[in-house]
C-alpha cells in the first residue's frame, strides 16, 4: 500500500495527514513573503541509488529485488537519485516561479511528483 500526503488531512495515516498539512502550510506561508520565499513541495516516491553496492546488506537485497520489481509494476513511483538531485538543485537556484502545467506537476505548479521529477530532468537535458 502506498501512503500519500493528503492536504485535506482526511487520510487514515498520520504520516499522510502531517505531510499534507506541512505542504499546505508552506504554500500559505509563501504568500506571506512574496518574492522572498518560494516553495516547491517535491514527492519523489522511491529514490533509487546511483551506487547500490555502497549500501548496507539489507538495502542491497532490497535494491536487487524490490527496485527491479517496482520498475516493472509501478515505474512512476521511482526517482533515480542523480535525476532528483539535478531537479532539486535547479529548483533551488531557479527564479522561484510556479512551474508550468506538465506531467507530475500539480497545485498551481508548486507540487512535483516523481513523474514530474523525471519530466523536468528530461526537459533540462535535451
Amino acid at each position: 500500500m502506498v501512503i500519500r500526503a493528503d492536504q485535506t488531512e482526511k487520510a487514515w495515516s498520520l504520516f499522510a495527514r502531517i505531510k499534507g498539512r506541512a505542504e499546505k502550510d508552506l504554500i500559505t506561508l509563501q504568500s506571506s513573503y512574496p518574492g522572498c520565499l518560494n516553495i516547491y513541495n517535491v514527492r519523489p516516491g522511491g529514490v533509487t541509488p546511483s551506487q547500490p553496492g555502497r549500501r548496507s546488506l539489507a538495502f542491497q537485497i532490497m535494491d536487487a529485488i524490490l527496485v527491479p520489481t517496482l520498475k516493472v509494476v509501478y515505474p512512476g513511483m521511482l526517482s533515480p537519485v542523480g535525476e532528483l538531485a539535478k531537479v532539486l538543485h535547479d529548483l533551488a537556484v531557479g527564479d522561484g516561479k510556479a512551474l508550468g502545467k506538465g506531467v507530475g506537476v500539480e497545485d498551481q505548479g508548486r507540487l512535483v511528483r516523481s513523474a514530474g521529477v523525471r519530466a523536468l530532468y528530461a526537459a533540462a537535458n535535451k
